[in-house]
């Protein structure tokens, strides 16, 4: 019960320790304090100091910013809101492609797999975790091993066992 709280203090002695311009830096530790307060139960605080922060950083696609918006995925994620992560990660995968970074995509695909599985789009989820895959050496390592899992449980769920297990052997030797 103690760790989110503890987390939350970390992350924000960091964000008034970190110099502005290390910009990876900073948004980490935003991320990091997202995180931390939605697993305290503190989704609107959460989803409120994001909502700032994107304000805050986006006049510059970078480092720090683009955390913001991976941060609003990730609490609506974590708090089983599905339609708005679907959302969050479509914004997320927009940006990426606007400004060419391929491992933020990757993760907005990701998440979009991982909704669509979810909501039992069973196409929808194949076709976001084979874009991640096949795009993985632009990835990632932990969007695409999240990818790999999507596409196995999707293969799963369709029936297709064979795939399945080619997927998982693929995901292994990716390792």
């Amino acid at each position: 019960d103690h760790e989110p709280l503890a987390m939350i203090d970390i992350a924000e002695d960091a964000l008034r320790q970190i110099v502005p311009g290390r910009r990876y830096r900073t948004g980490f530790a935003h991320l990091s304090l997202t995180m931390a307060l939605t697993s305290a139960g503190r989704m609107e605080e959460a989803l409120q100091r994001t909502a700032a922060f994107i304000e805050r950083e986006s006049a510059q696609i970078d480092a720090a910013s683009i955390r913001g918006y991976f941060a609003r995925t990730i609490i609506h994620w974590q708090a089983g809101q599905l339609a708005r992560c679907e959302q969050a990660a479509a914004d997320q995968l927009q940006l990426a492609a606007m400004n060419g970074l391929p491992v933020v995509a990757a993760w907005g695909a990701m998440l979009l797999a991982a909704c669509a599985f979810e909501r039992g789009d069973l196409a929808g989820a194949a076709r976001h975790a084979g874009a991640v895959i096949a795009n993985g050496e632009h990835a990632h390592f932990m969007s695409v091993r999240e990818a790999y899992f999507v596409q196995v449980l999707t293969y799963e769920a369709q029936g297709l066992h064979d795939e399945a297990e080619q997927t998982l052997r693929a995901a292994l030797d990716a390792d």
